[in-house]
């Protein structure tokens, strides 16, 4: 169960970046020129997939956890 809410969590993460990195970036949203991502922005992306991997274990476990009570 809990790799299945890893793999949940990186394909969430995966989704979310793509969907938010590529309406910024070819739109020019951010300060008019297409393709410019400001270094925070970038980190941000890059923190993406780890941090919902991680609330997708730990949904998981939980998850786990209340069925097993059962």
């Amino acid at each position: 169960m809990t790799a299945l809410g890893l793999a949940a969590g990186l394909l969430c993460g995966f989704l979310i970046q793509d969907a938010v990195a590529i309406a910024l970036v070819a739109g020019g949203a951010l300060n008019g020129r297409a393709g410019d991502l400001p270094l925070e922005l970038a980190m941000l992306f890059g923190l993406l997939m780890p941090t919902f991997a991680i609330i997708g274990v730990v949904v998981a476990m939980l998850v786990d956890r209340r069925i097993r009570r059962r």
